[in-house]
């Protein structure tokens, strides 16, 4: 699979990146060189769709053929998620389309409350109404879809819809982007108790997608790997694979991503101000 990656794309993306490129340009057209076991995004059209992952030790057994334990849950966020989804709000007022994004910020405006008491018993439906408006006003949530191709959140805007939106509630908060994060990123920020508001592109699962990140689960496997499980795991050896706890937006439960098997991502850590 890895072997259709042209091996000059790196050389491209330095090329290009030193004579100034724009950034969004750099983004859509020169993707950065992708981590040592990760899955570049560009490979993601190919491959056959995944389900969802509701059990990690199960999905790492499957992968790899070899017997696998949880050894650590970091979630300092689980008791306050909703679990809001995209189909309890499909079939509100004339209906919606492709809101993974105003979805994920009801879950996170509600994930703040839940924690810090901003409002009075708040209702999903209306939180979800508010920021649909606020994003089609701004001209960055479109209630549409034209061909499975246009319509839905407008990924590069996507940090002002975050603060017009939590501003509307009166939630302090700060905002920091990463762009094409590695994994320490992601264990760094969790680890300080943020919540990662995630964008997926092109992934096996969830296509382009927006959603809650809260937390992670490591599971290991005791006994040594053999060539043919690390090849399927992407694995670097360690007999350890890592998997982000998510608010999907598609489920009432919690949700998994192998971060290995990320593809090409961005998220914006959350923190009370």
């Amino acid at each position: 699979m890895h072997s259709i990656i042209p091996l000059t794309a790196p050389a491209i993306h330095r090329r290009h990146t030193q004579k100034g490129i724009g950034p969004l340009l750099r983004i859509l057209v020169f993707p950065p060189p992708v981590e040592e076991g990760a899955i570049p995004f560009w490979v993601y059209r190919m491959r056959k769709k995944e389900s969802p992952v509701a059990d990690p030790v199960k999905d790492a057994e499957e992968r790899s053929g070899s017997e696998f334990e949880r050894k650590k849950t970091a979630a300092l966020w689980q008791e306050d998620i909703p679990f809001c989804t995209t189909g309890q709000f499909a079939r509100l007022d004339e209906g919606y389309r492709r809101h993974c994004g105003p979805t994920a910020v009801t879950n996170l405006i509600l994930t703040l409350n839940h924690r810090y008491g901003y409002m009075d018993e708040p209702v999903p439906a209306d939180i979800f109404r508010t920021v649909s408006q606020i994003g089609q006003k701004m001209l960055i949530y479109w209630n549409t879809d034209v061909l499975g191709r246009f319509g839905g959140t407008y990924d590069p805007l996507t940090e002002p819809y975050l603060r017009a939106s939590l501003h509307h509630y009166k939630i302090p908060v700060r905002l920091q982007w990463h762009l094409f994060p590695s994994e320490t990123q992601f264990i760094r920020e969790l680890d300080q108790g943020k919540l990662l508001y995630l964008q997926l592109f092109r992934h096996p699962c969830y296509g382009t997608h927006h959603l809650l990140c809260y937390g992670y689960t490591t599971v290991h496997c005791e006994k040594r790997m053999n060539s043919d499980s690390k090849r399927r795991m992407n694995s670097d050896g360690n007999n350890r694979e890592i998997y982000l706890l998510l608010a999907d937006g598609w489920s009432r439960r919690p949700r998994y991503l192998r971060l290995k098997g990320r593809g090409i991502c961005h998220f914006f850590a959350v923190s009370r101000k």
